[in-house]
């Protein structure tokens, strides 16, 4: 079995900086200080980012309207408020009607139902969410009116 290096020289005023990379492993080699002698390293790859699903539910019922509304979004950890861009997004709100809404490269989607009539039946609204690219697993809040 063969294997190919790349050998990269950058120059820096005297001295010399060497990268030296490997096409075919997932190690990545790279020099620690610019010195004549070359000091390297071995650098892991980053892993895979922790993504959190935060799914949130709000209703509110009179006797002739009610309003739902249900949010979900993506975060790198669990209380951090930074938000990520996941491969596919999805929501679904269910109350009077059912509502499904998905985004592609997002970090938040909302979806909203406003019912309106006389005499109009309390329901509870549902909000059910998930993420693909990162894939992670289906969450669902109930909410009574």
């Amino acid at each position: 079995m063969k294997k190919y290096w790349g050998v990269i020289v950058i120059a820096l005023g005297l001295a010399g900086a060497i990268i030296t990379t490997s096409p075919r492993t997932e190690q990545f080699t790279a020099p620690l200080y610019a010195r004549e002698r070359a000091q390297t390293a071995i650098i892991e790859p980053p892993a895979d980012i922790v993504a959190w699903l935060h799914v949130e539910v709000e209703t509110n019922w009179a006797w002739f309207w009610q309003k739902s509304q249900g949010r979900a979004w993506v975060t790198a950890g669990q209380k951090d408020t930074m938000r990520i861009n996941v491969g596919k997004l999805c929501l679904r709100l269910a109350a009077h009607d059912t509502t499904q809404k998905c985004e592609y490269g997002a970090s938040e989607i909302t979806l909203k139902e406003k019912k309106r009539g006389v005499q109009i039946r309390k329901r509870a609204a549902t909000v059910s969410a998930w993420s693909e690219f990162p894939a992670l697993d289906t969450m669902t809040v109930k909410m009574e009116p």
